[in-house]
């Protein structure tokens, strides 16, 4: 529990929606991470193989 108070009340109902929204947004960050390291690490393996032909 969060306080013996109204604040503290009204503050427990609004915490869960608070959390799954930075919870959230943190996922969609981390999301846009990884797809730009496969984008990466697709790049790097199409140059090596290019090189690796002579081009």
């Amino acid at each position: 529990m969060l306080g013996d108070d109204r604040y503290g009340a009204e503050l427990e109902k609004v915490v869960p929606g608070l959390e799954a929204g930075i919870f959230g947004v943190c996922i969609e960050e981390l999301d846009g991470i990884a797809a730009g390291f496969r984008a990466d690490a697709g790049r790097y393996q199409r140059a090596d193989q290019s090189s690796a032909m002579g081009g």
